[in-house]
């Protein structure tokens, strides 16, 4: 009986052992692809910091930084075979109104306030300036996770910068749609883009809708 309470007391010990280094090896294995995953998105983010792919206006990314960040996020997605990224549209409505009642530099100050307001709140994530009056947003890891709490603090956020507000090109006036990349359904992420744009769009409507009905004048 001594020795059979020994062996069952050895074979606990072995056991605990091994359930101990088991869970070192995961640990040590997933910080490893952690790590590897964000060295492989850094690598793509340093590129954006050449001069020939920074916005002159608003010193974000631009078109060409863009289309390049688009093919290695491409690149990337299928090799990993990953579908946590959210892209978001962002349009800068007003700008046309801005320009033709105020000039083109109250227009400048619009847009660059709208893209600063666009940096602050998604300030892990890389923003882009792919059009005149349009901002493209990337959303990854933890702003993935928590996109619907930052998409409510950019709402609060816009509300209070309205109300704070002196003069209309200082208002954040801008219109936005976003959504999951879903390679079901996306063969690319440029097909993510476009629903994302179709959404912003939906949502401008909605807007000037709501403002012929609030001034049908």
């Amino acid at each position: 009986d001594v020795c059979s309470s020994d062996l069952k007391d050895n074979i606990f010990i072995i056991l605990s052992v091994v359930a101990v280094i088991l869970l070192i090896i995961s640990d040590l294995l997933f910080h490893i692809f952690r790590a590897g995953s964000n060295f492989a998105e850094k690598e793509i983010n340093n590129d954006l910091n050449r001069k020939d792919f920074v916005d002159s206006l608003t010193s974000v990314s631009n078109k060409d930084a863009y289309n390049d960040y688009m093919k290695k996020l491409q690149e990337r997605a299928d090799k990993e075979d990953r579908s946590d990224i959210a892209i978001a549209v962002f349009d800068c409505c007003r700008l046309k109104t801005v320009i033709e009642q105020y000039g083109h530099d109250k227009g400048d100050i619009y847009l660059r306030n709208s893209c600063w307001f666009i940096c602050k709140v998604f300030n892990h994530s890389p923003v882009f300036r792919t059009s005149e009056d349009k901002f493209v947003v990337f959303l990854m890891n933890e702003d993935f996770k928590n996109r619907e709490k930052i998409f409510d603090l950019f709402e609060q956020r816009r509300a209070d910068a309205d109300r704070s507000a002196e003069n209309e090109w200082d208002e954040i006036d801008i219109v936005y749609g976003v959504t999951v990349y879903d390679p079901d359904i996306d063969d690319y992420l440029t097909d993510t883009v476009k629903r994302a744009g179709k959404l912003m769009n939906d949502n401008k409507n909605k807007a000037r809708a709501k403002i012929k009905k609030d001034d049908p004048q």
